[in-house]
């Protein structure tokens, strides 16, 4: 997930709320922008749509079908959704490519039991002591049945990504405020004038206590001897939802090692290449973690055109095929390069420590003598996942 997409769930539900207290046109229509706004950052936002949709339908608000102002901010999230619908007709229906390879292959392992045990994680295991009691306050407690809507969306929400069966925790991190402030509303309540009020305060410190503790496993905030200590303290097990093969360090915090190294070798393999042929030469990286750091280290490393058939990069790069003679494949291995090259010579090996696995010990080759047409050659190149 992003912050904007956390930030526009939100938004979301408080022009919800004003409709629920108000019911005035203008909200229906700033809640029309603003879903609009965030499927096109993440198409996510459409599960709360979906959630909307059932919560109007299941809740007081059923009322406003009988209007126009609903519909009309249909069309407006969907008229501001719709370049990314259009885009994907006139590119193959890129993204449903993307998200069928990505169930398939990458998340594969996942299962609704990871997703619903990671929810833990997620949002805290002390936490549930607010979102829970929330959620449950919102559907059925009399006073709180006006905003029933918002645990509608957070559970409309749940039951779509348990139905994928293929889902990460992080994808409902968006519709826990929704909860949480009915949680908040009901600890309120409950402890309202009595003598057991520092109850609520001594929840609040729980809370800020272990997300202390926790913070340094999911956020880099120590450094990498002194976090892997720590985690080693606390007998945390790192894993991701790739299930790729980890070393020292889970993969927020080994995806930020080793990038420049390898700019500075894949530069010292560019400069090795005869002044003559440079002009024809491009970098060839097969993900787009790899492409990025290469274009950003670029002007530092004088490094040459860096092309990847990785997600957009595909798009992104368009290479112009009639001037490539020879190319810099970082990573790979020597039998698939000689498919297509004549010449293929294993120029450097770059190393890292604290990088993923996939990462170290990266081939890093030159290879000339192109037999097969390029353009086949990126066709068949193309990873969306």
């Amino acid at each position: 997930m992003n912050t904007i997409d956390h930030f526009l769930w939100v938004l979301s539900a408080y022009f919800v709320i004003r409709i629920v207290q108000e019911n005035r046109p203008v909200f229906w229509l700033l809640l029309g922008v603003t879903i609009g706004l965030g499927m096109l950052n993440k198409i996510s936002m459409i599960w709360f749509g979906a959630g909307l949709t059932s919560g109007i339908i299941f809740s007081p608000l059923r009322a406003s079908l009988k209007t126009k102002w609903p519909y009309l901010a249909a069309v407006i999230s969907f008229l501001i959704f719709s370049p990314f619908i259009v885009w994907n007709i006139t590119h193959e229906f890129a993204h449903l490519e993307f998200i069928s390879n990505a169930t398939t292959y990458k998340y594969s392992t996942l299962t609704p039991l990871d997703f619903i045990s990671g929810q833990l994680l997620l949002a805290g295991p002390v936490s549930v002591l607010v979102w829970l009691p929330g959620l449950i306050y919102l559907l059925f407690n009399k006073n709180a049945v006006k905003f029933r809507i918002l645990a509608i969306i957070f559970l409309t929400t749940f039951i779509i990504l348990i139905i994928n069966w293929h889902s990460k925790a992080e994808y409902l991190a968006p519709a826990y405020p929704l909860v949480y402030a009915g949680g908040g509303q009901f600890i309120e309540k409950i402890f309202e004038g009595k003598s057991l009020g520092w109850i609520k305060y001594a929840l609040i410190s729980l809370i800020i206590i272990t997300g202390i503790i926790a913070m340094p496993i999911v956020l880099p905030v120590l450094p990498v001897n002194t976090f892997i200590s720590y985690s080693h303290s606390l007998g945390i097990n790192h894993q991701n939802a790739e299930h790729n093969e980890l070393a020292e360090l889970p993969q927020f915090y080994a995806d930020m090692f080793g990038w420049e190294e390898m700019a500075r070798t894949v530069s010292s393999v560019y400069r090795s290449i005869p002044d003559s042929e440079r002009a024809s030469t491009v970098i060839f990286a097969n993900n787009y973690g790899e492409a990025g750091a290469l274009e950003y280290y670029s002007s530092k490393y004088n490094l040459p055109r860096v092309i990847c058939p990785h997600n957009s990069y595909w798009y992104w790069c368009n290479p112009d095929m009639q001037q490539i003679k020879t190319a810099i494949v970082v990573g790979g291995n020597m039998e698939e390069n000689k498919n297509s090259c004549r010449s293929v010579t294993l120029a450097a090996v770059h190393k890292t420590r604290y990088s993923m696995p996939y990462e170290n010990n990266l081939p890093i080759y030159i290879c000339r003598n192109i037999y097969r047409p390029l353009q086949e050659i990126w066709k068949q190149a193309k990873i969306f996942i």
